[in-house]
């Protein structure tokens, strides 16, 4: 304000000198009339500077939020997609296709799914009858679902499917009492256009259309089925590919609409699943003589709890390729027991720590695996007697367990996690 005094003095002069139409009453010296010029000039570029600062300061800050708006945009944005079976051959009138040859799933098969934001992995676990019955994970970022599946009676069915159960803990002799009243009904005979069910109230579906082919980012498929289910909610397509089972869902609030379109992006056949899985290193250091770590867990359709220990077990150095693990299950008391063979507590007491501690890593592992607190260590079916620890009551261990922080067998962070071995 002070620098700029003597300027403002002079422009109302200014004005009257120019509001004159003869000559000036007043003639100023060259020098004066320059020096006020030169004033005058300065301060209109010191305006025209801080309003250009002014004016680049706003656009910065619209150009900020436009990009933060849309990077917000594109991180929760999921890509809807029209029908795209609109694009595919349809098969001949009255062609029909064999219920056996579309199993939702097929063994030591690794599927991976997208809909271009999120992914999400299937693996068959268990099987029995020739797929009559199959259990199948679904890991989808860090949660785990176990689905079981049936086949008979001209359908195939989704019996359950839930994040209760322990993937790897085989229910398929429970199926009966895992049933519902109404299970989802996915495909019935005859695989032919035209053939309806009602899945439950809410559901009625049909099997809409039959294509010689289609494709996918996982390749082309063959002989693929439609099925539309309808609801007050919307329209579900899924589609179930000849010795290939589920391969896509596209789902809308209409048939006239854009809608999400899951697909298959990558198809692995007889390979095992491997992932990262919590467990409990010995440290005599730590507290319980535990420190939290992560092995890798291994395992092919209808595979043993016992192999995949026995191999992490194996890899961590608690035990030697001398020793094996029998078995691994639960019993109905809901306590862990894992089964070794003779020789095991010798080779606990050659690790590089105490054997309490190497006993706790196996007790603790076991336990956040199967959610339980009490795990028993065997040899042969005897209870497992330590050298120098006292043998518990009944040869079972107790232990705390966090619930908030343990999961039902492990934490994966996200679907890349998951692996595949030949």
């Amino acid at each position: 304000m002070i620098k700029y005094y003597r300027i403002y003095l002079l422009v109302p002069i200014l004005l009257l000198l120019v509001g004159c139409s003869s000559e000036p009453m007043i003639q100023l010296s060259e020098e004066r009339q320059q020096e006020i010029e030169e004033k005058l000039a300065q301060r209109e570029a010191e305006e025209n500077s801080a309003q250009e600062e002014n004016t680049s300061e706003v656009a910065s800050d619209n150009q900020e939020q436009s990009v933060t708006e849309s990077t917000e945009e594109v991180a929760a944005a999921v890509p809807l997609v029209d029908d795209p079976s609109s694009e595919w051959e349809q098969a001949e009138t009255g062609t029909s296709y064999n219920l056996w040859d579309y199993a939702p799933y097929i063994a030591y098969q690794i599927k991976q799914f997208s809909n271009g934001a999120e992914n999400y992995t299937t693996y068959m676990n268990y099987n029995q009858n020739d797929n009559a019955q199959s259990q199948i994970q679904l890991r989808r970022g860090g949660t785990v679902a176990t689905q079981i599946f049936s086949m008979g009676d001209g359908q195939i069915r989704q019996v359950t499917s839930s994040t209760n159960l322990n993937p790897y803990d085989n229910v398929l002799s429970q199926i009966g009492s895992l049933q519902t009243n109404n299970p989802q009904v996915l495909l019935q005979e005859p695989l032919t256009v035209g053939t309806s069910w009602s899945d439950d109230s809410n559901y009625q579906s049909e099997i809409t259309a039959l294509y010689n082919s289609i494709e996918t980012e996982a390749g082309s498929l063959t002989n693929v089925i439609e099925v539309t289910r309808t609801s007050s909610e919307g329209v579900v397509k899924d589609f179930y590919a000849q010795n290939q089972g589920h391969v896509a869902t596209w789902s809308s609030d209409s048939l006239d609409n854009s809608g999400e379109y899951w697909q298959l992006t990558s198809d692995a056949r007889d390979v095992m699943l491997t992932h990262p899985m919590n467990m409990y290193e010995p440290d005599d250091s730590a507290e319980n003589l535990v420190r939290e770590s992560q092995g890798t867990f291994a395992f092919q359709t209808n595979g043993s709890l016992a192999s995949a220990f026995q191999q992490m077990f194996r890899e961590l150095g608690i035990i030697d390729d001398t020793i094996m693990v029998n078995s691994v299950s639960v019993n109905s008391n809901n306590v862990a027991v894992i089964d070794f063979t003779p020789g095991v507590v010798a080779v606990f007491n050659n690790y590089n720590a105490s054997e309490e501690a190497v006993i706790n890593s196996i007790v603790y592992t076991l336990g956040e695996f199967f959610q339980t607190n009490q795990v028993r260590l065997t040899v042969n079916g005897n209870g497992l007697l330590p050298n120098s620890i006292t043998y518990p009551e009944g040869g079972i261990y107790t232990i705390q367990l966090d619930n908030n922080e343990s999961s039902t067998e492990e934490t994966p962070q996200s679907d890349e996690s998951v692996s595949q071995t030949e």
